[in-house]
């Protein structure tokens, strides 16, 4: 069993929805452009090939650690969003969806995170 922490069903119990982490959309984003035969593509398809050897983060993720385990990976994917060049100084995060709990940011979105993670 999930940890109240790192749990998102225990972080949104107070929420009347049910809402899920997923990374699909960013997932699709990917397979699309694994189809382009440019260094893009061939950029894509390697990432691809890495997320293959981790499906948890193809399903409906409940535990966040799960994040913090294949970070190299989830920064590879978060990268179609959060562009390196911007990773130092930028304040850009994602939240669990109506909370103030980071599951990704920058170095400078971190720096005002709360201790717990929490905005």
């Amino acid at each position: 069993m999930n940890e109240p922490r790192t749990s998102l069903a225990a972080l949104q119990k107070d929420f009347p929805f049910e809402s899920q982490l997923s990374l699909g959309l960013l997932i699709r984003f990917w397979e699309e452009q694994a189809a382009d035969p440019s260094v893009r593509g061939e950029s894509a398809r390697a990432l691809l090939s890495r997320l293959r050897q981790v499906p948890e983060l193809s399903c409906p993720i409940d535990d966040i650690t799960l994040l913090d385990a294949h970070a190299p990976l989830v920064d590879a994917l978060m990268s179609a969003v959060f562009p390196a060049a911007f990773l130092e100084r930028a304040y850009m995060g994602a939240l669990i969806p109506f909370t103030l709990r980071s599951v990704y940011g920058t170095a400078a979105f971190e720096n005002i995170m709360g201790a717990d993670g929490v905005l």
